[in-house]
């Protein structure tokens, strides 16, 4: 499922099975390092600006769940975070993945902005273009791997 991860223990309230807690907090983490390695970066920040994303959601999501590991999170903050960042996932999925080579100047379309970059930015901006889809792809189902498990239904 998720490769070895180095976690802080995190504590979980009660309700669940202690496998379901260790799940839990390896799925807590997969969605922290995915966040954070794609998504919380300043070119993302950047291409983002004007989507309708609420960047409280943002602050809150990076702040709540990724600074300190090692707080108690009950059932509900979980399911809460979870419904945040499914929030987050729709809303790039509908506003940006339609327009992200418009907004990286790579379309085809847009021929001024591809002559004034050179061969290197180029080239960095279409592997972006290329990964964001699948990295977004990744962290929904992580969130919906943790989502499946604090509902109690099978998530395969």
């Amino acid at each position: 499922m998720v490769e070895k991860l180095h976690l802080k223990k995190a504590k979980i309230q009660p309700g669940f099975t202690f496998n379901q807690k260790e799940e839990i907090r390896i799925l807590i983490q997969a969605i922290k390092e995915e966040f954070i390695h794609n998504f919380d970066t300043t070119w993302f920040s950047l291409i983002q600006k004007n989507l309708p994303v609420d960047t409280g959601i943002l602050y809150e999501l990076h702040h709540s769940f990724f600074t300190d590991s090692r707080i108690n999170y009950s059932n509900s903050q979980i399911m809460e975070f979870t419904e945040r960042i499914s929030l987050f996932i729709e809303t790039i999925r509908l506003f940006l993945l339609p327009t992200l080579k418009e907004k990286m100047g790579i379309s085809r379309f847009k021929h001024d902005e591809k002559r004034s970059m050179d061969q290197d930015e180029f080239l960095v901006r279409s592997m972006i273009a290329y990964t964001l889809p699948y990295n977004l792809n990744r962290l929904d189902q992580l969130v919906t791997e943790l989502a499946c498990i604090l509902k109690s239904k099978s998530c395969h």
